[in-house]
């Protein structure tokens, strides 16, 4: 080979080497952060207003399809009961549509809700009788309340000894709704889905399926919630391997059981703009993923607190110290219409 030959085969060679060595350092290089930027939120909700002695607990929150108001769930532990709140976040008006005792406030509680896609109505996890040790009248299940506290009546309820059910989510035509239960026969939980027009109920997942490095874990399963389009549902896998430590996961899955694969590590995966990409919190931050696992953003939030995101995008709600806090969030596009950044509307 000549001396002019080898000296090309030389700088193609380097050239390559230069190519692997940028591709890899960009795989090393650590997700750029999604900017949202909130300032000025306001506080739409303060409970300790209502309950200035703080006996209570602000669980948890969902949104209506049309992103006015909000349904909040509270739990009232000296008394023994739960409520379930409606607040419209525009002219910050609240109504009670439901006191729930339940006897026992250790073992017995409203759990979660979710808003009925027509927004009339709230579906809502929820025990009582759990003060019966024989379990003979404790109970446990979904039922459905209209939004201005009438037409109480229950969907799917299970004697307190066979099923304890947890999450509830409904799919967006209204005819599906997914729910986590405990099986007191199998000690599992399981991913089901009830079909309420045929009122049939299908077992997806259990959790006794999923394995642990550690063969001596408790695996449950925590929150799920239905995508906007229908087509996937999120839910929580948690590993209890050492006395005070969880270990998150978060999973999707078809509606039809197919398909079940992880996401990533993580807790508390909610759909974040569409049903593309999901946010979640680990290590004390928020992060969003897409479906397929990849395109990993972190977050850089200003506010703390339990995050929900209204169904357009626009608004946030957040929990905290028993309040409700709301911000509006504003997109920046590019020019080829992807998201730049997110800033405060306030």
């Amino acid at each position: 080979m000549s001396v002019h030959n080898k000296l090309i085969l030389n700088i193609q060679i380097l050239g390559m080497l230069g190519i692997i060595l940028c591709i890899s350092l960009s795989a090393c290089q650590k997700p750029p952060d999604e900017k949202i930027q909130i300032g000025g939120p306001n506080v739409v909700f303060d409970f300790k207003k209502i309950y200035p002695k703080g006996d209570f607990d602000l669980q948890n929150l969902c949104w209506e399809p049309n992103g006015k108001k909000v349904a909040a769930l509270i739990q009232k532990y000296k008394t023994g009961s739960g409520e379930i709140w409606i607040i419209d976040i525009e002219g910050y008006k609240k109504l009670r549509i439901l006191e729930w005792f339940y006897n026992n406030p250790i073992s017995g509680l409203l759990q979660d809700l979710s808003w009925y896609p027509d927004g009339n109505k709230i579906i809502f996890v929820a025990s009582r009788g759990w003060d019966d040790v024989s379990a003979n009248n404790k109970e446990s299940g979904i039922w459905s309340i209209d939004i201005d506290g009438s037409d109480l009546k229950p969907i799917i309820v299970f004697p307190g000894k066979y099923y304890d059910f947890s999450s509830v989510s409904c799919n967006p035509d209204g005819i599906k709704i997914a729910f986590i239960r405990f099986d007191n026969a199998t000690a599992t939980d399981q991913l089901c889905v009830l079909n309420m027009e045929e009122n049939q109920v299908k077992v997806l997942q259990a959790s006794n399926l999923f394995e642990s490095h550690n063969k001596e874990a408790i695996v449950s399963f925590g929150g799920l919630s239905w995508a906007p389009d229908g087509k996937l549902i999120v839910f929580e896998v948690f590993y209890k391997e050492e006395k005070d430590y969880e270990r998150g996961e978060f999973w999707i899955v078809n509606p039809d059981g197919s398909q079940l694969r992880k996401i990533t590590n993580g807790s508390c995966p909610s759909w974040f703009y569409g049903s593309e990409q999901l946010l979640f919190y680990l290590y004390e931050d928020y992060w969003t993923i897409d479906i397929h696992g990849s395109n990993l953003r972190k977050l850089n939030f200003n506010l703390s607190g339990a995050p929900y995101f209204s169904p357009d995008g626009k608004k946030i709600a957040l929990l905290k110290d028993q309040e409700i806090i709301l911000a509006n969030l504003l997109q920046e596009k590019k020019d080829n219409g992807k998201v730049n950044s997110i800033k405060h509307g306030y």
